[in-house]
């Protein structure tokens, strides 16, 4: 099998080398081979309505696939090129990924299930000590609240890249690092320089530090990461300068680890600024915040950890047609957060119409003002069975509200509550499997909700959404 790997390894590396392996001088051993095969299965009841009224119930099996072929080409450069095998059959309007319970697919037409999600160079020291990642990638953490393209942990497990140019240098006991991605270049012909609403250019940029203030006082009891960012969102809606859209989100995390690593802290703030510019000079201010606060204690002896969190992100009551009080990241600029709260408010595509309804804080994504911002509180447990360290239990809670409601409104701003119990097993660093059930209960009358499901004010969410779940995923 891993001659197999190593011969396959090669071919790969030979197209990424365009075939002239001899004229980069590569020593094709270098190159690695990787993936993943992930399953989700799913049955769910009332995502719909969330109501007794209708049967609305689904189960689903989904298969995503990942190959990855990357390694050093020449000194001081590296590729990766990376295909997704799409579980939606999104790449394309006319095919749809085989999935469970349905009839085979063609090879043709699996193929147009394939997409390439990475394909760039990395380049060491390319001027004055700077590093450089150029082509289409991933970007963000799993933990940002502002911006995010990679893998995510929705029922639909969805995988998109970035094209983007991304920076970094060391300067001193600083990180410091830039990025600029093109998430959306659609206009009439090639040549053309005019944008409509419907045909126009997305680009995200950002400016970042990270450094550690033990690296500073040389005492390692102070393990405090800090790092301070400025992300830029445009849509460039027309040629006309003031149809656009520019979104500024300055953010702050800092965390601090204390009793070797048995209690832990995090604190993230982030701040909105710039305009959307409606056209006839009238603008849109964005003004809308977000703060968290997490707490974990590891009982490694007990094999016993709690976490604690609690996540305001402003809202707007609608009050204003000059300022947008609710929070924004760069989901209107196509870089959704990865972070998310709970199997069904953090990770259903169906309740959430799409995007789940907690992947990410950002209430009004469409940037025209009156997104009621969220609060979530969230307690997770986590516990190591004794003497089966492969074997753990989870059990997380969630609740959430919305921040602002206008103030003629009847409605509610409590969304609901939701409970995850999940049973997980590492077979092995590579094989992993967990089972689950997730049960969220809606306010009867939740003003977020009735916009969502399109009930407004007369709909009462009378029955709680119950969701079973199983995964498994192979790395190699």
């Amino acid at each position: 099998m891993n001659h197999c790997k190593r011969g396959l390894g090669a071919c790969l590396a030979m197209l990424i080398a365009g075939g002239n392996a001899g004229a980069l001088d590569l020593d094709l051993t270098k190159i690695k081979l990787d993936g993943m095969i992930m399953m989700k299965g799913q049955g769910a009841k009332n995502e719909t309505d969330l109501t007794n009224t209708a049967n609305d119930g689904r189960h689903i099996g989904r298969t995503a696939f990942i190959l990855g072929v990357g390694g050093p080409l020449a000194d001081g450069v590296s590729a990766r090129v990376e295909a997704v095998r799409k579980p939606l059959g999104d790449v394309t309007a006319t095919t749809t990924a085989g999935q469970f319970g349905q009839a085979r697919q063609s090879v043709l037409g699996e193929l147009g299930n394939v997409a390439i999600e990475n394909a760039y160079l990395d380049l060491e020291d390319v001027l004055w000590e700077i590093d450089a990642k150029v082509g289409r990638q991933y970007l963000g953490s799993d933990s940002d609240f502002v911006a995010y393209a990679g893998r995510y942990d929705d029922d639909t497990m969805t995988v998109f890249g970035v094209d983007a140019v991304n920076l970094m240098r060391k300067v001193g006991l600083v990180d410091i690092s830039y990025y600029k991605a093109v998430t959306r270049d659609v206009k009439a012909t090639w040549i053309s320089t005019d944008y409509t609403p419907a045909v126009s250019r997305w680009t995200v940029q950002k400016l970042g530090a990270v450094t550690n203030v033990k690296d500073w006082t040389g005492n390692d009891d102070w393990n405090v990461p800090v790092s301070l960012a400025y992300h830029h969102g445009n849509n460039l809606g027309t040629a006309a300068p003031t149809d656009n859209t520019n979104l500024g989100v300055l953010s702050l995390n800092a965390g601090a680890s204390l009793m070797e690593d048995m209690l832990k802290l995090n604190f993230d703030w982030a701040s909105n600024s710039g305009q959307r510019h409606t056209g006839a000079g009238t603008m849109l201010d964005f003004k809308g915040s977000l703060m968290a606060l997490q707490g974990m204690v590891n009982l490694e002896d007990w094999g016993l950890g709690v976490a604690l969190e609690y996540a305001n992100a402003s809202g707007d009551d609608g009050s204003s047609a000059t300022e947008d009080k609710s929070f924004h990241d760069m989901s209107a600029f196509g870089m959704v957060p990865r972070r998310s709260y709970g199997q069904i408010l953090g990770q259903s595509n169906t309740l959430g119409g799409g995007t789940p309804l907690l992947q990410g804080l950002d209430s009004g994504s469409a940037l025209t003002g009156a997104g009621r911002g969220f609060n979530v509180l969230a307690l997770c447990v986590h516990y190591t069975l004794p003497g089966m360290e492969k074997l753990a239990l989870d059990y997380d809670w969630f609740s959430a509200a919305a921040n602002k409601l206008a103030a003629s409104a009847t409605t509610d701003k409590k969304i609901g509550t939701e409970m995850d119990l999940t049973l997980s097993w590492a077979k092995s660093e590579t094989l992993s499997f967990d089972i689950g059930m997730a049960r969220f209960t809606p306010q009867i009358n939740s003003a977020v909700l009735g916009a969502l499901l399109g009930g407004g004010s007369g709909n009462a969410f009378n029955d709680n959404v119950e969701k079973l779940f199983a995964n498994a995923s192979l790395k190699f």
